[in-house]
């Protein structure tokens, strides 16, 4: 199973590892890479079924393909990145893996895949860049839309009470993917957690990444 990542590593420098989202690929973060590249060691990778990465959809499956990639490089003391169901995926691995991440950001991630998070991630208009158009379409072709809810909606829970790094909760105010007041309440749940709120939308990274980078260089 052939998995896409890219590491630019820096000697001796700390790690970021970001996770992309549903329906699009590691690009969507490259306003993030580009600038915290130049000053951490950063890698990137495509969630299985998206960009260049092969293999199932399936959020176990995302789950251990960061792992693998992660022990890979040997990778510890890892700063975690995930917008929306990156930072889903990230939050999973963080629960499982908490003596290989220092710490946790999520931004605008859901706590948990429900079916209306689903239906507005599968059909909505929110198209952050002209590449989701395709690899949307790709994996529509592969797997009907009542297979991709049914493996997105999985039982995977995010056990927050196994969280205990310093996590962070990036939430726009005018998210219209995941419900703020979502997130604040998953945020009550993780022991040693801080909320962020910004104005924006559901893609800040993609449509405002000067503010989310300026946040980011805060917190990392």
């Amino acid at each position: 199973m052939n998995l896409f990542y890219r590491y630019y590593k820096k000697k001796n420098k700390p790690v970021i590892i970001f996770t992309h989202g549903f329906g699009v690929n590691h690009d969507f973060l490259k306003y993030q890479t580009n600038h915290f590249k130049k000053k951490y060691s950063v890698l990137i990778w495509d969630l299985n079924s998206h960009g260049k990465s092969e293999g199932p959809l399936d959020l176990n499956i995302f789950v251990k393909s960061l792992n693998s990639i992660i022990e890979k490089e040997q990778i510890n003391n890892a700063t975690l990145v995930g917008h929306s169901l990156g930072g889903y995926i990230s939050a999973i691995y963080t629960s499982r893996h908490p003596k290989r991440v220092k710490k946790l950001i999520l931004i605008n991630a859901p706590y948990k895949m429900d079916i209306i998070t689903l239906f507005k991630l599968l059909f909505s208009s929110i198209i952050p860049f002209k590449g989701e158009n395709r690899i949307i379409a790709a994996i529509k072709k592969k797997y009907p839309n009542h297979r991709i809810i049914r493996l997105l909606l999985q039982r995977l829970i995010t056990r927050a009470k196994n969280i205990l790094v310093p996590t962070i909760l990036i939430i726009s105010k005018q998210d219209e993917i995941v419900k703020p007041e979502n997130s604040i309440r998953y945020s009550e749940k993780i022991k040693n957690c801080k909320v962020i709120l910004v104005d924006g939308t559901h893609n800040i990274p993609r449509k405002n990444p000067k503010s989310i980078n300026k946040i980011l260089d805060k917190v990392i």
